[in-house]
């Protein structure tokens, strides 16, 4: 299982998603789980991003927002979990 770590926008995100819709919060935290056992396939429909995010990849929370990360050696680094993707 891979190290996953939060970047501090990623924390905001879920402070957020917690204070206002817990069910999503819990949804974020299964994408996060599923990632660290299978980062490319999985739930959330994984896709790999492209332009200026290539090298990342984002999961699906809801119909609006996204789960977005990073995949190392090192483990999983995610760096939002709210809004579209960019």
């Amino acid at each position: 299982m891979r190290v996953v770590r939060l970047d501090p926008d990623a924390v905001r995100d879920l402070a957020w998603w917690r204070g206002r819709d817990p069910a999503s919060a819990q949804r974020i935290v299964d994408l996060i789980t599923a990632t660290q056992h299978r980062p490319f396939d999985g739930p959330g429909q994984p896709e790999p991003l492209l332009g200026q995010l290539k090298g990342l990849w984002s999961r699906r929370i809801d119909a609006e927002h996204y789960l977005v990360y990073d995949v190392s050696a090192d483990g999983i680094r995610v760096l939002a979990c709210r809004y579209e993707r960019e």
